[in-house]
């Protein structure tokens, strides 16, 4: 099975982050649902808009701060942040 990747070129897509290339392509989704993208030009895989609502952070650091394991979190969040923002949330914050 191939993945799909269909080629955006059109209206008020941001620059690649890396070269600053406005040559865009679908890149499927992220495990949060959101849209990724990837520079024909470089390669780099970002997502736009890679904001998280303050409250998820607040109940996550509440979790991680009371000692719940990653996964665990991940099930109760899923949907809103990743196994891998949640680590490294964890590794950052210093409680």
């Amino acid at each position: 099975m191939s993945a799909s990747i269909c080629r955006i070129t059109t209206g008020d897509l941001p620059e690649c982050p890396r070269c600053a290339g406005q040559d865009l392509w679908r890149a499927g989704v992220t495990g949060a649902g959101k849209q990724q993208w990837r520079c024909k030009s470089c390669g780099r895989v970002f997502v736009i808009d890679p904001y998280i609502n303050g409250d998820i952070k607040m109940i996550a650091d509440r979790m991680l701060r009371e000692g719940f394991p990653v996964p665990q979190v991940a099930v109760v969040l899923d949907g809103f942040v990743s196994r891998r923002w949640l680590y490294q949330r964890k590794k950052s914050c210093q409680w």
